[in-house]
């Protein structure tokens, strides 16, 4: 399946939005977002590509108005839906047909208790009260009594005693009554049915089934409810590995930080959604930077703010222990990214970090590109960058112990850089604190100018 592109007009309180899904990637993407940015409004608008009536069967009231429309766009074909009158209320529908194919290759779950998995479950209890000839229940009964299993599904028992650090489901068996069914056989005449799982292990059992209907995408409204944070974590790094195995996308909604945090070391698509005046962006942004717009960093007095781990490291590095202040220093991922929430917050009257005072530190390679008084720059172009320039000149890892291929690939400076410093601090020849403590003694005088501009502002 071709990327998947959706703009939506005019919709509630979005005016516009409009982005492109890489479903190339076979993997993640969680949307982020404060309450009422419009997140659940794109969950309702991929659904209606499906069921046209989506939209406003499931709103309080009618958001559809005159002017709004929705555009779906997979690969070079598009479908654009939009208002249709009926009873005195608008739908959103379409006279063209040309994604109708795809129809069965997306899936979408809407909040609860809209969801699928809500449905198919209460399906299942009124079901249950029936043991007649025919019924599902009858039908199970009949199939657990004779033994009749068609399958034993390892990888899901694998998967649900992972995340749940157990060995409860060890006896899962499936059975096919025109569909799959899962239980648990307890003793000889005792079974437990999907539908009386937990509602987070239900969950997953259900998802999971859709992964193996081969359904391309799936797209997740809350994907967190009824799980831990610790269960969040497993189910998050199972999930990226089916999407990698099984070639499909999951795009969900999320307001966990366990979620955010294990995202953000496992793959890039942290997609932060923000609502200006009705224009709606979604744009990647790291685990850090999401947490001070969205849960506020209130307990410093001051913050400083990177634009990666490595200088994050390297200014908790060279700072003395005599600071008097309460301060954080926070990498949030690009030097664009860090400089758009130090505006931000600026701009916000210190409404993120209640008060803090704030000040951004990049490397010096930007510094052609940013002038603020709010920011310092490195005294050299980077610590990678640094590292590698001595490299060339041969000043240090003289004999033959660093892969050169990986470096040659790399087109750009800052990869061949990268791929230098992750050789040779991966193979262990040396530590980052060595790197470290080598560029210092190189730059003595540029390190402690820089150190003191930082240690000023930290303990004034």
């Amino acid at each position: 399946m071709d990327n998947f592109k959706i703009t939506l007009k005019n919709i509630q309180h979005i005016n516009n939005l409009e982005y492109e899904f890489d479903l190339t990637k076979n993997s993640l993407h969680c949307i982020v977002g404060k309450n009422s940015v419009g997140k659940t409004t794109l969950i309702k608008a991929i659904q209606n590509f499906k069921d046209t009536n989506t939209i406003d069967k499931l709103s309080r009231i009618n958001i559809i108005k005159d002017d709004s429309s929705i555009v779906y766009e997979i690969g070079n074909k598009n479908e654009t839906f939009v208002p249709k009158l009926i009873e005195g209320k608008y739908i959103l529908d379409t006279s063209s047909s040309y994604l109708r194919n795809y129809i069965n290759s997306i899936h979408t779950e809407l909040p609860m208790p809209n969801d699928i998995r809500t449905k198919v479950y209460q399906k299942f209890k009124e079901d249950y009260k029936s043991e007649k000839a025919g019924s599902d229940t009858y039908k199970i009964q009949s199939a657990f009594v004779l033994k009749e299993f068609s399958n034993t599904p390892k990888e899901l028992i694998a998967i649900l005693n992972n995340i749940y650090s157990t060995n409860k489901f060890d006896n899962i068996e499936e059975i096919k009554i025109g569909k799959k069914i899962y239980y648990i056989q307890n003793f000889d005449n005792y079974y437990l049915r999907e539908d009386d799982f937990s509602s987070g292990e239900y969950m997953i059992v259900q998802i999971y089934k859709l992964i193996q209907n081969k359904t391309k995408m799936i797209v997740i409204d809350e994907l967190d409810i009824s799980l831990d944070s610790s269960a969040q974590v497993k189910f998050i790094e199972v999930l990226q590995s089916l999407c990698t195995k099984y070639e499909i996308n999951i795009i969900f909604t999320t307001h966990s930080l366990a979620i955010m945090k294990k995202l953000d070391e496992i793959c890039e698509d942290l997609l932060y959604m923000d609502n200006n005046n009705g224009d709606v962006s979604l744009i990647t942004r790291s685990y850090n930077f999401i947490r001070a717009e969205l849960f506020q960093l209130n307990t410093y007095s001051k913050v400083i703010l990177t634009e990666d781990k490595m200088l994050e490291s390297y200014i908790n590095y060279i700072l003395p222990n005599n600071i008097n202040s309460n301060y954080k220093i926070i990498y949030i991922g690009g030097a664009g990214n860090t400089i758009d929430l130090m505006i931000r917050n600026r701009n916000n009257n210190f409404n993120l970090f209640n008060k803090a005072e704030v000040i951004t530190i990049l490397d010096g390679d930007k510094r052609d590109e940013y002038n603020d008084t709010d920011i310092i720059l490195l005294p050299f172009e980077s610590i990678e960058k640094y590292l590698y320039n001595e490299y060339i000149e041969e000043n240090i890892f003289k004999d033959n112990i660093i892969d050169t291929n990986s470096i040659e690939k790399a087109k750009t400076l800052k990869k061949k850089a990268s791929a230098l410093y992750h050789d040779v601090t991966g193979k262990k020849y040396i530590t980052q604190t060595d790197i470290f403590d080598y560029i210092n003694n190189q730059k003595q005088n540029e390190v402690k100018e820089f150190t003191d501009i930082i240690v000023q502002f930290l303990n004034n």
